[in-house]
Protein backbone atom coordinates (compact mmCIF):
# COMPACT_ATOMS: atom_id res chain seq x y z
CA UNK A 1 0.00 0.00 0.00
CA UNK A 2 1.49 3.21 -0.99
CA UNK A 3 0.78 6.80 0.45
CA UNK A 4 -2.07 7.37 -2.16
CA UNK A 5 -3.73 4.31 -0.66
CA UNK A 6 -3.43 5.61 2.70
CA UNK A 7 -4.91 8.78 1.93
CA UNK A 8 -8.06 7.57 0.23
CA UNK A 9 -8.50 5.06 2.77
CA UNK A 10 -8.58 7.67 5.73
CA UNK A 11 -10.69 10.15 3.31
CA UNK A 12 -13.29 7.10 2.84
CA UNK A 13 -13.24 5.95 6.66
CA UNK A 14 -13.61 9.82 7.92
CA UNK A 15 -16.25 10.66 5.08
CA UNK A 16 -18.37 7.48 6.70
CA UNK A 17 -17.66 8.79 9.56
CA UNK A 18 -19.07 12.09 9.08
CA UNK A 19 -22.11 11.50 6.56
CA UNK A 20 -24.19 9.16 8.52
CA UNK A 21 -24.37 11.14 11.83
CA UNK A 22 -24.79 14.89 12.94
CA UNK A 23 -21.35 16.01 14.47
CA UNK A 24 -22.86 17.55 17.56
CA UNK A 25 -23.93 14.01 18.68
CA UNK A 26 -20.93 11.93 20.65
CA UNK A 27 -19.57 9.33 18.96
CA UNK A 28 -21.05 7.26 22.07
CA UNK A 29 -24.19 7.41 20.05
CA UNK A 30 -22.79 6.03 16.67
CA UNK A 31 -23.87 2.39 17.41
CA UNK A 32 -26.63 2.92 19.32
CA UNK A 33 -30.12 1.33 17.11
CA UNK A 34 -33.53 2.00 17.25
CA UNK A 35 -36.07 -0.23 19.12
CA UNK A 36 -37.59 -2.96 17.19
CA UNK A 37 -40.97 -1.81 15.70
CA UNK A 38 -40.26 1.93 16.66
CA UNK A 39 -42.28 4.04 14.61
CA UNK A 40 -43.12 7.34 16.33
CA UNK A 41 -46.44 9.05 15.54
CA UNK A 42 -48.31 12.55 15.66
CA UNK A 43 -45.04 14.49 16.38
CA UNK A 44 -45.29 17.44 15.63
CA UNK A 45 -41.96 19.21 13.88
CA UNK A 46 -40.32 22.18 15.51
CA UNK A 47 -40.40 25.23 13.25
CA UNK A 48 -38.80 27.34 16.26
CA UNK A 49 -41.90 29.31 17.18
CA UNK A 50 -43.32 27.01 19.98
CA UNK A 51 -41.95 27.04 23.81
CA UNK A 52 -39.22 24.95 23.14
CA UNK A 53 -39.87 22.82 27.16
CA UNK A 54 -43.50 22.48 26.33
CA UNK A 55 -42.33 21.16 22.41
CA UNK A 56 -39.85 18.71 24.40
CA UNK A 57 -42.08 17.15 26.60
CA UNK A 58 -44.55 16.29 23.84
CA UNK A 59 -41.97 15.00 21.53
CA UNK A 60 -40.27 13.38 24.94
CA UNK A 61 -43.55 11.36 25.62
CA UNK A 62 -44.20 10.56 21.80
CA UNK A 63 -40.76 8.63 21.79
CA UNK A 64 -41.83 7.10 24.86
CA UNK A 65 -44.94 5.95 23.58
CA UNK A 66 -42.97 4.26 20.47
CA UNK A 67 -40.85 1.94 22.50
CA UNK A 68 -37.84 4.71 22.81
CA UNK A 69 -35.67 5.54 25.46
CA UNK A 70 -33.65 8.31 26.31
CA UNK A 71 -31.17 7.05 23.48
CA UNK A 72 -33.95 7.19 20.72
CA UNK A 73 -34.71 10.30 21.47
CA UNK A 74 -31.61 12.12 20.73
CA UNK A 75 -30.96 10.38 17.68
CA UNK A 76 -34.55 10.43 16.78
CA UNK A 77 -34.06 14.79 17.21
CA UNK A 78 -33.27 15.44 14.28
CA UNK A 79 -36.02 13.76 11.92
CA UNK A 80 -38.75 15.99 14.56
CA UNK A 81 -36.98 19.52 13.30
CA UNK A 82 -38.19 21.80 10.81
CA UNK A 83 -35.33 23.23 8.20
CA UNK A 84 -34.23 26.38 10.79
CA UNK A 85 -33.99 24.45 14.14
CA UNK A 86 -32.29 21.92 12.33
CA UNK A 87 -29.44 24.56 10.53
CA UNK A 88 -28.74 24.95 14.89
CA UNK A 89 -28.37 21.66 15.47
CA UNK A 90 -25.67 21.49 13.00
CA UNK A 91 -23.79 24.42 14.05
CA UNK A 92 -23.32 23.29 17.65
CA UNK A 93 -20.07 22.44 18.06
CA UNK A 94 -18.55 19.14 17.45
CA UNK A 95 -19.44 16.03 19.67
CA UNK A 96 -21.33 18.16 22.19
CA UNK A 97 -24.31 16.43 23.07
CA UNK A 98 -22.78 13.40 25.24
CA UNK A 99 -26.67 12.89 27.24
CA UNK A 100 -30.36 13.78 26.39
CA UNK A 101 -29.83 15.99 28.86
CA UNK A 102 -27.18 18.04 27.07
CA UNK A 103 -29.62 18.09 23.73
CA UNK A 104 -32.35 19.62 26.33
CA UNK A 105 -30.44 22.20 27.82
CA UNK A 106 -28.95 23.16 24.25
CA UNK A 107 -32.36 23.62 22.90
CA UNK A 108 -33.97 25.28 24.98
CA UNK A 109 -31.26 28.06 25.29
CA UNK A 110 -31.28 28.49 22.14
CA UNK A 111 -34.91 28.82 21.57
CA UNK A 112 -36.23 30.26 24.88
CA UNK A 113 -36.04 33.30 23.29
CA UNK A 114 -38.00 33.00 20.16
CA UNK A 115 -41.27 31.75 21.97
CA UNK A 116 -44.59 33.73 21.89
CA UNK A 117 -44.91 35.07 25.51
CA UNK A 118 -48.59 34.23 27.21
CA UNK A 119 -50.93 37.42 26.11
CA UNK A 120 -52.56 39.60 29.31
CA UNK A 121 -55.88 40.78 29.30
CA UNK A 122 -54.81 44.30 27.92
CA UNK A 123 -53.90 42.50 24.33
CA UNK A 124 -56.92 41.46 24.45
CA UNK A 125 -58.40 44.91 25.21
CA UNK A 126 -56.80 46.29 22.34
CA UNK A 127 -57.45 43.63 19.70
CA UNK A 128 -60.35 45.73 17.32
CA UNK A 129 -61.30 45.13 13.84
CA UNK A 130 -59.20 47.12 11.69
CA UNK A 131 -60.59 49.42 8.72
CA UNK A 132 -61.88 47.16 6.12
CA UNK A 133 -61.04 43.71 7.85
CA UNK A 134 -63.91 41.39 7.17
CA UNK A 135 -65.54 40.12 10.57
CA UNK A 136 -64.16 36.48 10.05
CA UNK A 137 -60.65 37.21 10.06
CA UNK A 138 -61.37 39.46 13.16
CA UNK A 139 -62.86 36.90 14.78
CA UNK A 140 -60.31 34.63 14.25
CA UNK A 141 -57.81 36.83 15.57
CA UNK A 142 -59.72 37.53 18.32
CA UNK A 143 -60.00 34.19 19.68
CA UNK A 144 -56.48 33.70 18.73
CA UNK A 145 -55.45 35.98 21.54
CA UNK A 146 -57.87 34.65 23.75
CA UNK A 147 -56.06 31.28 23.47
CA UNK A 148 -53.19 32.61 24.64
CA UNK A 149 -54.81 34.40 27.93
CA UNK A 150 -54.75 32.14 31.25
CA UNK A 151 -57.38 32.66 33.37
CA UNK A 152 -59.23 35.59 31.61
CA UNK A 153 -62.62 35.64 32.62
CA UNK A 154 -65.87 35.03 30.17
CA UNK A 155 -67.02 38.53 31.31
CA UNK A 156 -63.82 40.21 30.27
CA UNK A 157 -63.76 38.38 26.77
CA UNK A 158 -67.66 39.38 25.92
CA UNK A 159 -66.95 43.36 27.02
CA UNK A 160 -63.69 43.26 25.09
CA UNK A 161 -65.22 41.74 21.58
Amino acid sequence: MDARDIINARCRAQLADNSDRFQALSKAFDNIEYPKDFKPTNIQKYDGKQDPAQWLRLYSTAISVAGGDTNTKVLYFPMALEPAPLTWLESLARESIHLCDDLKKAFIDNFQGSLHRVATRHAQSICKQEQGESIRPYVKRFFDTRATIPNVADDDVIDYF
